[in-house]
């Protein structure tokens, strides 16, 4: 009794007096220290439990061992009850240490209000006994900690407990991917947004661009002849046929001398034809410049070439120029010339010209000094790659020297009125087309009046027109945000244009935008997002709807890209099968499998056995015990053992057949085994 707590020994002795009883234990129930809370394994548990089922928080389990043994006594009939012996208490004990057990396991898995919500019902049940066979069971055959689940009123309740987590965790699950289709909706959405701006202000430019090009600028793509050269120049003209009068500048720039000679003379047959149709016109030729990639003897040669075909279209040669240039921004080793010799051209059938009589130019027989452009500013040119040449130094002269070069050949003339019309045709314009790049610009900054260019290009078409609807395209509203960034002088203006627009999400081919169609498979169908993609879509077909002729709306310079739709026409309107059907093979048994065989392959791990029959018809089986699960791409892609090539002719099925069957011993077919017809 020196073990046993005071409280023990009262409650015992409480129970005791409240029931008259003469006898409640055997002394051996508290000599043997089933009541001790440092009880040891002469208490009859097994040594693999003993230190689970010890517990000495409290004298918890004495306290409930009692409480067990004052339960049972009462429940017993008066007529059979008896003092309980050794025996009969050490399997309750048992059964309380191993229910206690699981009890503190049930408590640490489950939440607090339902751990408490049930804690009574359990310890009703122990208290009735209900639990003792499934306790005792374990103790018996299982290991500690013991599987709860084992305890039939545990079962239901960590049963419960398991559905309400895998309810939390899909919940959480579903919560989280909403998260992430959300977010991921959302970034989508920004750059979709951005894109249809995008679109929808280079719509709104390039229509600015083509309504400024019609009325200020034309370009003549004279690569195969210059035929229709002055017929596009009158067509355009006809636009200014109101104003009152109309002032038409030719150029012939001959900086670089042509190699292409029928090309220069058509294009100084054109000058001549163009200086015939008004007394307002002037013709103003630039020789060719001395560079040491030429010779005197070479130069000399060319200016009585030119001066030889103009003298034959009519051109008076009497007002002789020179064009002078400066080099602000150039250093100390620019070695071009300061000047180049010009002429200014006037048919012999007016007595009296406009510029003739005014042109301070004209008069003077010279213009300028006017700024050569830098040669690290080139277009076409790296700095540290690839450098000019010679004749690609003197051919650049930038557009703001050609700018000097139209105002000083204006200079001097009459205050135009606003019905009045300046024209500037580019006849031989050097490669870049600068005259034209410098009256874009003039044009554009509305620095004077406005006088209209027509270029005829013969090579670098395509470059040079994007370039011009690039420089026109960065200034249309005059508004930087809703305009591309400036670029670097080295980089071809071109190169924008013929780019694609930088779209983040829509993609670009053949000069139009396309919606990806991974986008709409994105989201499930049942999410709100993949109706909010879906409305997307629906708007951008609205406002970008596909050409009606795909090959009219590719761009001239754009890759070529086949394409194609599937035509459900053919064959009598039967539509295709899906490729997503679930196939129902037939199965055959190995005893009615009786085809004669061409070749057969045994079954080798988790690969296939097939056979061939006489018809060529193929057959898959499966020989072992266990399931075997393919995918469509496994069926052939054996790559083992080693194969014959054979060709086998006169098959009405086949040309030819090229079997690869593995060289392996062939297994008997026995009754489990079943082939598949394919």
């Amino acid at each position: 009794m020196t073990t046993v707590k005071k409280e023990v020994t009262e409650r015992l002795s409480e129970a005791v007096r409240a029931r008259g009883m003469l006898k409640f234990l055997h002394h051996d129930v508290i000599s043997k220290g089933l009541f001790s809370t440092n009880f040891t394994s002469a208490s009859g548990e097994s040594e693999s439990w003993k230190d689970q089922l010890r517990n000495r928080e409290d004298g918890q389990l004495v306290d409930a061992f009692v409480t067990r043994l004052i339960g049972d006594f009462d429940k017993s009939a008066k007529s059979l009850r008896k003092a309980i012996t050794f025996k009969e208490a050490v399997i309750i004990h048992q059964s309380t240490g191993c229910f206690l057990h699981f009890l503190k396991a049930f408590q640490q898995m489950a939440p607090a209000s339902f751990f408490d919500e049930s804690k009574e019902n359990l310890l009703n049940q122990f208290n009735q006994g209900f639990l003792d066979p499934d306790l005792c069971h374990i103790l018996t055959l299982q290991v500690p900690p013991g599987d709860i689940k084992s305890v039939a009123a545990f079962r239901p309740l960590v049963a419960k407990i398991d559905a309400n987590l895998r309810t939390e965790k899909e919940e959480k699950e579903a919560r989280l991917a909403q998260d992430l289709r959300q977010a991921d909706y959302n970034a989508l959405h920004a750059k979709l947004t951005a894109d249809f701006e995008l679109l929808e202000m280079s719509r709104k430019g390039k229509e600015f661009v083509d309504q400024w090009m019609a009325t200020h600028c034309l370009l003549v793509d004279c690569s195969e002849n210059m035929t229709s050269a002055v017929q596009s120049f009158l067509k355009f003209k006809e636009q200014f046929r109101q104003a009152t009068d109309q002032y038409i500048i030719c150029f012939l720039d001959t900086t670089v001398f042509p190699a292409n000679g029928p090309h220069l003379q058509a294009a100084v047959q054109t000058l001549t034809t163009l200086l015939s149709m008004s007394s307002n016109m002037i013709g103003f030729v630039l020789y060719p410049q001395f560079q040491s990639q030429t010779t005197a003897n070479a130069l000399v040669k060319h200016k009585h070439l030119l001066d030889n075909s103009l003298v034959k279209g009519g051109v008076t040669l009497v007002n002789h120029a020179q064009v002078l240039f400066s080099k602000p921004d150039s250093t100390a080793r620019d070695n071009r010339p300061l000047s180049q010799p010009a002429m200014a051209c006037f048919h012999t059938h007016f007595a009296q010209n406009e510029f003739q009589q005014k042109s301070v130019a004209v008069r003077q027989g010279k213009l300028g000094p006017c700024p050569l452009l830098r040669i690290a500013d080139f277009l076409g040119y790296d700095g540290d790659l690839a450098k000019p040449g010679a004749s690609a130094r003197v051919e650049q002269k930038g557009p703001a020297c050609y700018a000097a070069m139209i105002d000083g050949l204006l200079e001097g003339l009459d205050k135009f009125a606003d019905s009045d019309k300046l024209l500037f045709v580019d006849v031989l314009p050097n490669r870049f087309a600068e005259c034209g790049r410098a009256l874009i610009d003039r044009n554009l900054k509305e620095s004077g009046k406005t006088i209209h260019y027509c270029g005829f290009l013969l090579n670098d078409f395509q470059t040079n027109l994007g370039a011009f609807k690039t420089m026109i395209y960065n200034a249309w509203d005059q508004d930087p945000l809703k305009s591309p960034p400036k670029e670097r002088p080295q980089r071809l203006a071109a190169e924008r244009a013929a780019a694609a627009p930088d779209l983040q999400i829509l993609a670009w081919s053949n000069g139009r935008p396309i919606f990806p169609a991974a986008l709409l498979t994105r989201f499930t169908e049942a999410s709100p997002e993949f109706q909010k993609i879906q409305d997307w879509k629906k708007r951008f077909d609205l406002e970008h709807p596909a050409p009606l002729n795909s090959g009219n709306a590719s761009q001239p310079n754009a890759p070529a890209r086949a394409g194609g739709h599937c035509d459900f026409q053919v064959d009598s309107g039967r539509m295709p099968l899906d490729i997503l059907r679930c196939i129902e093979l037939p199965a055959i048994a190995a005893s009615d499998f009786t085809s004669p065989r061409r070749a057969e392959c045994a079954m080798v791990g988790k690969k296939p056995a097939i056979a061939i029959t006489q018809d060529f018809s193929l057959f898959i089986g499966n020989t072992s015990d266990a399931e075997l699960a393919l995918d469509a791409g496994e069926l052939f892609g054996f790559g083992r053992g080693t194969f014959d090539q054979k060709e086998i002719r006169h098959s009405t099925n086949f040309s030819k057949l090229l079997l690869r069957l593995s060289q392996d011993a062939f297994n008997v077919f026995d009754s489990k085994f079943q082939f598949y017809v394919l």
